[in-house]
C-alpha cells in the first residue's frame, strides 16, 4: 500500500492551510499504524511525501513569502 502525504504534514503550515497540513499528518499517522498492523503478514505500507513544485505560477505566488523567510535566516557564521 502506498499513501500520498505531503511535507506539509511534518510541520506547521501557515497562511490558512492548517486543515491541509492536518490532513496530511493524519495520512502519515494512518500509514504508520497500518504498517504496524500488517507487519506480521509481511505487507509493506509506505507514504510518499512530495514537496512543492517549482512551476512559474507557484513561484510568483509565493515569492514574497520566500523573500521574507530568507531575510529571517541566520548564517552559522553570524551565530558566533
Amino acid at each position: 500500500m502506498i499513501n500520498m502525504a505531503s511535507v506539509a504534514g511534518f510541520g506547521n503550515l501557515t497562511g490558512g492551510r492548517s486543515a491541509y497540513a492536518s490532513s496530511k499528518a493524519a495520512v502519515m499517522n494512518l500509514t504508520r499504524s497500518t504498517a504496524h498492523a500488517f507487519a506480521k503478514d509481511r505487507s509493506r505500507v509506505n507514504a510518499i511525501a512530495p514537496a512543492g513544485v517549482g512551476a512559474e505560477r507557484i513561484k510568483k505566488r509565493y515569492a514574497p513569502v520566500a523573500r521574507s523567510r530568507q531575510k529571517r535566516r541566520v548564517k552559522i557564521s553570524d551565530m558566533r
